[in-house]
């Protein structure tokens, strides 16, 4: 925990003994209560106009280390479990989703102040670093989580990633070795914690399943420090971020004028970790300090380190035929008896039938958004 600043708003966090009282009655039995309260209180936070920079800062660092309990049994519940309930899968995922959301939002908000100058801006200065990483961080997960259920990612959350990431770069602050926080797994960069996020996306999470995901946005946040990242394009940087554009990071067509500003990054040295990491887990034996978060099959692990290796490498896979630009709607009846049940006089308007968009098309199939 930072240290508490005061404040002078009449907001029930700017008062550090209401907030611990308001922490204390949080549900402890109840993680999706009180998720959702932390959730309220990280919001308001965001509307509240009358907060010192510093006030503002130690009131969400708290909210965050309240709700880190919480966060990590409902996401292990999402993640073991094989096949959770409609409702209760939708439940987990709006509540953890929503909470790094929220976060982000929360941690931005203090940079936001500092930079405009706040009154209590001069005392955050030292704990500048910290906010901007938390916030990376946060934005990166609520991307993992947006990925993890297949929704489509809004360019707001690339802004929100470069914005912090971009300031972080202007103060000399991107690659300094950090405390983001304290105990097991807190050290670390902003710059690494800004590859985690685009490491996951040019690795094809799409084709992934959620456990597989969740492995490879770990082996990702595992191997970071070994990736690279710089302002100007090279063999191991095969990939451009532009932070200003709000587009998600990619390869720049041939012929293509390099934007102003761009980061371009690749696995580099990370590529020969995995392979190395491979090795190990065939042996039946991983690193000490690599997180998982989970217990998984040997064979699972392998599948996602190979998935990785193909993805990673400078040159990726690519398709074996075109895509198209088509948009269409798909009725799809999940199984042959649904399938075959208009044939057999049945209605069409079954509740089986799901409704898809399709927004491109090639000789082997179809992009689809699903509801």
């Amino acid at each position: 925990m930072l240290k508490w600043w005061g404040g002078k708003s009449d907001h029930p966090l700017a008062d550090p003994k209401e907030t611990k009282k308001l922490l204390a009655e949080l549900p402890a039995g109840d993680s999706f209560k009180a998720l959702e309260e932390i959730v309220y209180w990280l919001e308001s936070l965001g509307s509240a106009e009358d907060f010192r920079c510093d006030a503002r800062l130690q009131a969400v660092d708290a909210l965050d280390a309240a709700a880190k309990p919480h966060q990590r049994r409902l996401s292990q519940e999402y993640l073991s479990v094989q096949r959770l309930q409609k409702f209760q899968e939708n439940r987990i995922w709006t509540a953890v989703c929503g909470f790094w959301t929220a976060l982000g939002a929360a941690y931005g908000r203090c940079v936001q102040d500092y930079r405009a100058g706040i009154k209590g801006a001069g005392a955050m200065r030292g704990q500048l670093p910290a906010a901007l990483a938390r916030g990376v961080r946060a934005t990166g997960l609520r991307l993992k989580w947006l990925l993890l259920r297949y929704e489509p990612v809004e360019e707001r959350l690339w802004s929100d990633l470069g914005g912090l990431a971009g300031f972080a770069e202007q103060n000399g602050c991107l690659q300094d070795e950090i405390i983001i926080y304290p105990g097991q797994f807190g050290q670390g960069s902003i710059q690494r914690e800004l590859l985690k996020p685009l490491l996951l996306w040019i690795s094809a999470p799409g084709s992934l399943l959620p456990t597989q995901l969740e492995i490879a946005e770990r082996v990702g946040a595992h191997l970071s420090g070994k990736a690279t990242l710089a302002p100007e394009p090279g063999p191991d940087r095969p990939y451009c971020f532009d932070p200003a554009s709000g587009h998600p990071p990619g390869r720049l067509p041939q012929g293509t004028e390099a934007p102003l500003g761009a980061w371009y990054f690749g696995a580099g040295a990370a590529a020969g970790e995995l392979a190395r990491l491979t090795e190990q887990v065939m042996r039946g034996r991983l690193p000490e300090d690599f997180n998982l978060g989970g217990s998984y099959d040997s064979e699972v692990i392998l599948e996602v380190l190979r998935h990785l290796a193909r993805h990673w490498q400078p040159t990726p896979p690519t398709r074996h035929h075109e895509r198209r630009a088509a948009m269409a709607r798909l009725s799809v009846a999940p199984g042959r008896g649904a399938l075959l049940r208009p044939a057999d006089g049945g209605s069409d308007e079954e509740e089986s039938v799901e409704s898809w968009v399709v927004e491109n098309v090639s000789d082997g199939g179809y992009g689809a958004f699903v509801s």
